[in-house]
């Protein structure tokens, strides 16, 4: 449990409000915990570059997946993954990859305005398929690309890995191993506040976590109450 501190832009003053209980995870980065696998403890990271986004700010973004021991912290070599995308509780992406060194690279472009009721709908994949594990799979400088309404909204995403191959595109492991990472996509929304002079002052909350609801400003950070 943390205190969240959301950033907020006041007549040119950038001051931080704390809020209380509130779980927290990495902005752009997390790691799973590991599992027991073939005598190492193997976990998947999630990685995105840039680390801080803000919904609205950039074109896309470069999600890295790696797999890896540890206990060495070596990568696995020629991996299948399974990678999901959700928020609050909706599927927006789902497919297969396939990468060589163990670190897969996909990038996120943000299409926002759909209109299907369920949100992968909307999703779509490009990429070179794999021959044999049928996983979209970098070719060259090119990596695969998810596009649709992934980070066209701020909040908590859970980026869902399983890892279905590994050690060679013909190798399945006898059990699926499954891991959940979630990284933080920060919004911006508009609020006024009233003076003691009965004055509408702009705010601006940038929030990681949720959408700010009930925004107050308490008496005692307030300059120009």
């Amino acid at each position: 449990m943390y205190k969240l501190a959301i950033l907020f832009a006041l007549v040119g003053l950038s001051v931080p409000l704390f809020v209380d209980n509130v779980y927290g995870h990495g902005l752009g980065m997390d790691m799973a915990p590991p599992i027991s696998f073939a005598g190492m403890d193997v976990t998947v990271s999630t990685i995105l570059n840039p680390a801080d986004i803000t919904v609205g700010d950039i074109i896309n973004a470069n999600m890295a997946i790696r797999f890896f021991d540890t206990k060495t912290e070596e990568n696995l070599k020629s991996v299948t993954y399974r990678v999901e995308i959700w928020r609050s509780g909706e599927l927006l992406a789902r497919n297969l990859f396939y990468d060589t060194d163990g670190e897969l690279n996909v990038k996120l472009r943000p299409k926002s305005g759909c209109t299907e009721t369920e949100l992968w709908k909307c999703s779509t994949y490009y990429g070179f398929p794999d021959p044999i594990s049928g996983g979209l799979t970098a070719q060259g400088s090119e990596v695969p690309v998810i596009t649709g309404p992934i980070f066209d909204k701020g909040g908590l995403y859970n980026i869902r890995v399983q890892i279905e191959g590994a050690t060679s595109p013909k190798t399945q492991v006898a059990e699926v191993l499954n891991y959940d990472t979630f990284v933080s996509i920060a919004q911006k929304q508009n609020f006024f506040i009233q003076n003691a002079q009965a004055q509408q002052i702009p705010v601006t909350v940038k929030t990681y976590y949720d959408d700010v609801e009930n925004f107050k400003f308490p008496k005692k950070f307030c300059f120009i109450c």
